[in-house]
């Protein structure tokens, strides 16, 4: 099993890989092995510009889409799976970031359960 880590998730819940498009291209390449690709870590997770993303893309009003691009792009890539590292939902006491919403978890359950 191999993990490309991380793709870029765009404020339209577009999946992004340009900024390592080379690397991306050697892991679609890769043969005999299962190619999973996560989005989010740490730095997704705590930086102002990035960290609403996976907070209002897993909401009731936009969880569908960015599900459905997840899927897209998987399928469209003919990779095998997806791992989604986001670090503390609902979090309360990141500095500069607003406090995560107490519906973070719940929202995130089901927005899994569409991918």
């Amino acid at each position: 099993m191999a993990h490309y880590a991380f793709a870029d998730i765009t404020e339209s819940y577009d999946i992004d890989v340009s900024l390592l498009q080379d690397q991306f291209d050697e892991f679609q390449a890769l043969k005999n092995v299962k190619r999973i690709l996560t989005f989010g870590g740490w730095s997704l997770s705590i930086d102002y510009d990035t960290a609403p993303i996976f907070r209002e893309g897993v909401t009731a009003e936009d969880r569908q889409l960015f599900a459905n691009n997840v899927v897209a792009f998987i399928e469209d890539n003919s990779l095998d799976g997806v791992d989604f590292d986001w670090e503390y939902p609902s979090v309360p006491d990141i500095p500069g970031i607003p406090p995560g919403s107490p519906n973070d978890g719940k929202n995130y359950l089901a927005f899994l359960k569409l991918v």
